[in-house]
């Protein structure tokens, strides 16, 4: 809907100023099965963090690489894959870097460009394997920094050594950061960070200076937000719940704390799809209000001893320097308490006595783990951009904006709540008619209720749609579609093409709309990607369903249940009975109840 496809570009020779560029267009030439033909060419690009000089990095990475493969003319862009902000030490969160295996592995990719082997992998496993598959689909790949080329026989064992280097590097970094730390540990050595009620001074006597040479910044309190962590204390060792304290903060106006990194994230997000909500309405966006203060933020509040002036050391660490999960310290490393790091707001008696209370309930306050629903992740406010919440009733599960008032006693939005059953009701409604499951015009009947509402389906109304349908199966049709969705996927050379052939979009007010409509194909491209599992075992599901009477009745059950995630997006709720479904064709469905 934003972008066209452009396949089989061969872009005019324009020889480049750098002689490593030319270097490997002159590699490149004699590899193209002796100009006989083209390759399909693509890069590959990671920057491990989201700071500014890996941002500039990643910029020149991404210019360099785009100019090297549009230039030369026995190429095709594949186009510049890429991890943003994502360690290297295992494949799992890397969305890029997955992509470009799999497309070496469908036959899009004949040949890889990378700055270096620790950009491609710092594990020396995934790093083998990558290599064994891209050497079987017969795909090379080159390492600039390090000349070397798998073109080239000799450059196996010495990728082979490299790997391995690279990947005990990573851990040689990983066990000196943890030394250290513990050395700092034993001494009451920890940096101070953001926390509410402080704020870090300024000036030239801004920092603490040890004996050891070690500095951090000093920080100091801010009475007015002090005031509000003791009435916090004060209220709860009365006697009162987490979600009252929260209530009460929000009633009388005090505002909650600042939003962290990850918070902040998903404001972007939400202020993203809240932005795409009103496109699809053509209308202006609408504000998004701050969240307030909620049970968890109290609980938080109450756990942190750094409001007696101590600090905790090494609460948490990282137990496997390969997947970087950070672990909470149950015993398995010492803990160091270092008193008097930084001025008080509560005395330790109160702190001792909040604990002692919370140990009666340990969980109280506290998210708990719950199961993966069908709706969850997915079902998302129009008005707010907050995904919804559920709450079990007496009969039935409802669904429920988190920012009204149910959450936490302030009224930001105004959504109402919905029943499962209507939700099930709206996407199988929309799934009628975005795939045109039936020829069968749907009527306001009693026969379409119970096929929407997901009831038994009678006999007559199993007939009627399997008459309707004898011309063209709706089982293989979704098939088809899926199928070609899987294959036609462009998005890495859809984003070169966005950059370089709309010159119109750079200039004057239109800058803005093209850095909006590229970071909304960023996570749509994102979103398909983390998903294309789920669509591979909805095709295999599909391929069993079996002839009869039940076809139909199957495949709304799969479609709107188990499988709804591998079709599905995202639901946007703008009332209980108007829903906006965007499906994973980037195409959208009114339904209205």
């Amino acid at each position: 809907m934003y972008y066209t496809k452009a396949k089989n570009v061969i872009y005019e020779k324009t020889p480049l100023n750098d002689v490593r560029g030319e270097n490997e267009m002159e590699r490149n030439e004699s590899l193209s099965t002796e100009n006989r033909g083209l390759i399909r060419v693509a890069a590959y690009i990671r920057v491990s963090s989201e700071n500014q000089a890996q941002l500039e990095s990643f910029e020149k990475q991404e210019t360099y690489f785009g100019e090297l493969l549009e230039r030369n003319p026995g190429w095709i862009s594949a186009g510049i894959y890429f991890d943003y902000g994502i360690s290297a030490t295992s494949k799992k969160k890397r969305t890029g870097f997955k992509r470009l295996l799999r497309h070496c592995r469908e036959g899009k990719i004949d040949r890889i460009l990378c700055k270096s082997i620790s950009r491609f992998a710092r594990n020396t496993v995934d790093f083998m394997e990558a290599l064994a598959m891209l050497k079987e689909h017969g795909v090379t790949i080159f390492f600039e920094k390090e000349n070397l080329d798998t073109a080239e026989r000799v450059s196996a064992f010495i990728l082979a050594t490299l790997g391995a280097i690279a990947q005990e590097e990573s851990r040689s970094i990983s066990e000196n950061i943890r030394w250290g730390k513990e050395k700092r540990y034993r001494k009451g050595e920890d940096q101070n960070y953001a926390l509410y009620g402080y704020r870090f001074c300024e000036g030239m006597k801004a920092y603490t200076v040890m004996e050891s040479g070690y500095r951090y910044k000093k920080i100091e309190v801010i009475e007015k937000e002090a005031a509000v962590v003791r009435r916090i204390y004060r209220e709860f060792l009365s006697g009162m719940k987490m979600v009252d304290i929260a209530e009460g903060l929000n009633r009388d106006g005090v505002q909650a704390p600042a939003k962290n990194v990850i918070a902040r994230k998903n404001r972007r997000r939400q202020e993203q799809y809240v932005d795409w909500a009103a496109e699809k309405e053509d209308s202006e966006p609408k504000a998004i209000g701050e969240r307030g203060w909620t049970a968890m933020m109290i609980g938080n509040v109450l756990r942190m001893e750094r409001y007696t002036g101590d600090a905790l050391l090494q609460k948490f660490y990282v137990a496997d320097y390969m997947n970087h999960k950070v672990q909470r310290n149950r015993g398995e490393l010492p803990q160091y308490l270092s008193q008097n790091h930084h001025p008080g707001i509560i005395s330790r008696e109160t702190f001792r006595a909040a604990q002692r209370l919370l140990s009666e309930n340990p969980n109280y306050g506290r998210s708990s783990v719950h199961r993966e629903r069908r709706f969850s992740g997915i079902l998302v406010c129009a008005h707010c951009g907050r995904h919804y919440h559920v709450r079990n009733g007496e009969n039935r599960d409802i669904w429920f904006c988190p920012s009204t008032k149910r959450h936490n006693g302030r009224v930001i939005c105004s959504n109402e709540r919905v029943s499962e059953e209507t939700v099930a009701y709206m996407v199988r409604k929309a799934a009628f008619e975005r795939f045109r499951l039936s020829a069968v015009v749907l009527q306001n009947d009693r026969r379409t209720r119970n096929i929407l509402y997901g009831r038994n389906l009678m006999g007559r109304e199993i007939q009627r749609i399997n008459h309707q349908n004898r011309d063209g199966d709706c089982v293989d049709r979704m098939i088809a579609r899926l199928e070609l969705f899987q294959e036609i996927d462009y998005a890495e050379r859809d984003r070169m093409f966005i950059r370089k052939e709309l010159p119109q979009l750079r200039d004057g007010k239109a800058v803005g709309q093209s850095e909006k409509m590229e970071g909304y194909l960023e996570w749509y491209w994102h979103a398909v990607e983390g998903t294309f599992d789920r669509r591979e075992k909805a095709l295999e599901w599909l391929k069993t369903i079996s002839e009869g009477s039940e076809r139909m009745e199957e495949l709304l059950d799969g479609l709107t249940g188990r499988h709804i995630k591998a079709f599905v997006l995202s639901v946007g709720i703008y009332s209980p009975s108007r829903f906006l479904v965007h499906w994973f064709d980037d195409t959208t469905t009114e339904v209205t109840l």
